[in-house]
Order: structure tokens, then sequence, then C-alpha cells
């Protein structure tokens, strides 16, 4: 990410109890999969990038969608309604 899109940086406090300066980026779009684009979101990259996590700002404007537990997973709506 480049510092033009930053918006700015938070203060977030980890489950461990250490607080931890976080960037939220703006950025033009998501290209999930390859066939679904999601436009104009904000994110926050998170320390050391263990985890990829869709924020809540995300999963709003991909709805409706469904998680799986086994596999792990999260179906959109509109993929199956292309048959993926």
């Amino acid at each position: 990410m480049s510092a033009r899109g930053l918006i700015k940086t938070v203060a977030e406090i980890m489950t461990d109890a250490f607080r931890v300066a976080m960037p939220i980026y703006r950025i033009a779009s998501l290209n999930i999969r390859g066939d679904s684009v999601i436009r104009n979101i904000k994110v926050i990259i998170l320390p050391d990038q263990t985890r990829n996590i869709l924020g809540l700002n995300v999963l709003k404007k991909a709805a409706p969608f469904s998680f799986l537990m086994d596999p792990p997973a999260i179906m959109l709506s509109h993929y199956e309604a292309r048959g993926s």
C-alpha cells in the first residue's frame, strides 16, 4: 500500500492487551477469485501480515454471503449465480 491511499492511523488494543498502531487505507477495488470486484473500501494492514480478514465494510458490500466452517470459506451469492 502506498502512503497516497492512507486515510489515518488508529491505535488498537490487541487480544494480548498490547496497543498497536494500524494504518487505514482506502483502496479503489478488491478483486475476489477473479470474478468479483468490490469497489471503494477501507482496509487495515495487520501487523506481521499473518491473516487475511475482511472487515464489516467489505462484507456489507458483498452481501448476501454465507460462511462455511469445514473447510473454512466464504460464499458470496453472486458466485453461485455464475455457477462457480
